[in-house]
């Protein structure tokens, strides 16, 4: 055993070793740096280290094989039969380590007071996390997810979730008919299609990862759905939301549908019960998370019928008395971090307040950390997503605003069965829902603006458009059958007023759900409206009876609900004659056409559409129903279906008239020959289209102790 180390140390293997292992590292923490600063994914580092190591043992070998002389590389035989001496090299090796050791310590020196920002974390609780997390380097890179599309009326191109361990990203694209989920691992380049397509009415669906990095909670129409994103599978776990968010492994906070309830459920027993955070009037809340130790929830509230994010708030609620505290104004989408901060959004932009959890209130003032942030169509949502180790991923808001700019594009245009065009001679805005009187001399539509959506009228003849309401919430405008008043929704109500501007407004319904007026009947007797079903997250039809008696003047209009199933029913539309109701539902699994006779609507029911189906209209003489759909380059496609209903309901050859870039809002004249589209003045460019990049910022946590640090005593 002497003798075998004497010969390693006459080769110079434990010199080589040492060198070589100093060498290793300073390359490694080299490489580290020079990487993060590009922004390479994380197995590019790992190959290099891979590398290195086993680089290791072959160093041995060499040195124990080979000798350096000054006379250049040489075999240890002809070393030793020449009897050369290794002085001289030993010295240089020795100094080679030497000033590799310098440079080694000059890096760390220059890498943790110059490179890296420092932050006093405090000691209270976090510490621990946050004293293991001091002096990483935050990096910015992208993550490119291809070319994505809003579906038509929305903004959205997609929905983000990321793992609480950040090695887990999963995003939502619309594709022609639905909502498909992908999935990518962060230290991957690819995403994988999971699950099947969603049908998702109410704009992109919501994610949220589970505490395991496996289980996913999303939207559905259904209700609120859960999934394993490696097994491929999902069931529904409750109905009475469709937004859920993860209080536990197996606990989660559902959103009622109904009344914005919040709902605790155990996924064990599948035991429901209502958290004790009482609402006050028409507020709505979304986002709730319950801080830790269990007895504080913070969640975003605010209210219908006001619009920007300035009606957000957020309320801390004590879950044992239901005791609410307003913590900040001007704020929604919350979420608390490991770095003892609640991160928010207030006008476009993340906001950070360092926060007390002891005190249950802000120990520092609150500081944007992230400019332009892209927020959802009802700005109640920010695309972001944090994990608990400090990896933020969001969508940056040019991205959006792009979207809105083709948004705010759309042209009226008149539009004759044979797809050609003629545009209306009024500037290009942000239009909703045209709606053509019966006596085809006027048009109403919704024009949406800074401060909200308001409804105008346009004078065919004269060109002139005119404003009618003034409340900033006002939409789904419906003409009377006579043309001469205008139903509408607005402040969670329904109303009417007189289409020449007399008069005041005069309210139709009480406050409470949702109430989108549909369509008139005959004599305008009955107003067909969608309100939200009384068993769970579906969307029904129910008629609104105009008469009031006059023993029951003082009980008002009563109300019933039409169709009341487990489906969610969308715009419904009454024949002329006040026989026969074409509606869309998604009870085949997409939304379809189906037309029911009135008012009895068990008696006669046909399905007109098979591949998909959008908002029916019927032509005034009843004999054609026309529709649209989706094609697959997301263009709209007018539809038309020839119909006999005078010895009961049959169904002609459907045809296709024209397609091209339009909203997905539309109405036909009473004669059924030229359409009022909304057509989206950038050509080849509908909303929301075009590659959509999420920026990517690592150990996110030192950065937002720099700009938004606690007060130090």
């Amino acid at each position: 055993m002497g003798s075998l180390f004497e010969e390693l140390k006459r080769r110079n293997v434990f010199k080589v070793g040492a060198a070589y292992a100093v060498i290793a590292f300073v390359l490694a923490q080299v490489a580290q740096l020079a990487l993060e600063t590009f922004g390479t994914p994380d197995w590019v580092l790992q190959t290099i280290v891979l590398l290195l190591g086993l680089g290791f043992p072959i160093a041995l070998v060499l040195a124990w094989a080979y000798e350096l002389t000054p006379g250049g590389i040489k075999s240890d035989a002809a070393v030793r039969t020449a009897g050369t001496t290794s002085n001289s090299t030993d010295r240089n090796l020795i100094f080679a380590v030497l000033g590799l050791l310098v440079l080694l310590g000059g890096f760390q020196v220059v890498d943790r007071f110059t490179l890296t920002p420092t932050t006093d974390v405090g000691s209270s609780a976090g510490a621990n996390f946050l004293a293991s997390a001091a002096g990483r380097q935050v990096t910015r890179s992208s993550i490119i997810l291809g070319e994505l599309q809003a579906p038509p009326g929305f903004l959205n191109r997609t929905k983000i979730a990321l793992s609480p361990d950040g090695s887990r990203l999963v995003y939502a694209a619309f594709e022609g008919d639905g909502w498909q989920l992908y999935l990518r691992e962060m230290n991957g380049l690819h995403s994988i299609a999971i699950g099947e397509k969603l049908n998702y009415s109410f704009g992109s669906p919501e994610l949220a990862f589970a505490p395991d990095n496996e289980r996913l909670l999303f939207s559905h129409e259904d209700g609120a759905k859960l999934m394993s994103v490696s097994a491929d599978n999902s069931r529904l776990i409750s109905e009475i939301g469709e937004m859920g968010y993860w209080e536990s492994a197996d606990t989660v906070v559902l959103v009622g549908t109904l009344d914005r309830a919040l709902v605790r459920q155990d996924l064990n027993s599948g035991n429901e019960h209502s958290l004790n955070a009482p609402l006050t009037g028409d507020d709505y809340q979304m986002h709730p998370v319950i801080l830790p130790g269990g007895e504080t929830l913070l969640v975003s509230r605010f209210s219908i019928g006001r619009t920007g994010p300035q009606d957000f708030h957020l309320d801390l609620v004590d879950l044992a008395t239901g005791a609410t505290t307003r913590l900040i104004e001007d704020a929604y989408h919350a979420v608390y971090t490991q770095s003892r901060h609640i991160v928010f959004t207030r006008d476009g932009a993340l906001w950070a307040l360092p926060f007390d959890l002891n005190l249950l209130e802000g120990s520092g003032p609150a500081a944007i950390v992230i400019e332009d942030v892209s927020t959802g169509t009802s700005s109640a949502t920010t695309i972001y997503a944090l994990s608990d180790n400090g990896r933020l991923v969001y969508l940056p808001a040019t991205t959006a605003s792009e979207a809105r700019e083709a948004r705010s594009l759309s042209s009226l245009t008149w539009v004759d069965r044979n797809g050609v065009e003629q545009r209306i001679n009024v500037d290009p805005q942000v239009y909703d829902m045209p709606r053509i009187s019966p006596d085809a001399t006027q048009f109403a539509v919704g024009v949406v603006s800074g401060s909200g959506e308001d409804i105008f009228t346009y004078d065919i003849e004269r060109g002139v458009l005119s404003r009618l309401s003034f409340t900033s919430d006002a939409r789904f405008s419906v003409w009377s059958s006579e043309g001469d008043r205008i139903a509408y929704n607005t402040g969670n109500a329904m109303w009417w007023i007189a289409t020449n501007g007399s008069g005041e407004p005069v309210r139709l319904s009480s406050t409470g759900g949702l109430q989108n007026p549909q369509a008139f009947s005959p004599n305008d007797e009955q107003l067909l409206y969608l309100s939200f079903s009384n068993t769970g997250g579906a969307i029904d039809i129910s008629v609104l009876e105009m008469h009031v008696p006059e023993d029951q003047a003082g009980a008002g209009r009563q109300s019933y609900a039409l169709l009341n199933d487990d489906f969610v029913e969308r715009a419904a539309s009454l024949s002329t004659d006040g026989r026969w109701i074409a509606y869309t539902s998604n009870e085949t699994g997409i939304f379809n056409v189906f037309v029911r006779s009135f008012p009895n609507i068990n008696q006669v029911m046909r399905q007109i559409s098979y591949d998909g189906g959008l908002a029916p209209r019927w032509s005034a003489d009843g004999s054609e129903l026309f529709y649209s759909s989706r094609g697959e380059d997301g263009t709209i496609q007018m539809h038309s279906v020839p119909v006999e209903t005078d010895t009961g309901f049959s169904v002609g050859r459907d045809e296709v008239l024209f397609a091209g870039e339009y909203g997905a809002n539309w109405d036909v004249s009473p004669d059924g020959q030229t359409f009022l589209m909304l057509k989206h003045a950038t050509t080849g460019n509908r909303p929301g289209a075009g590659t959509t990049s999420l920026v990517l910022i690592d150990n996110w946590f030192e950065e937002l102790n720099r700009l938004a640090p606690a007060n130090t005593q």
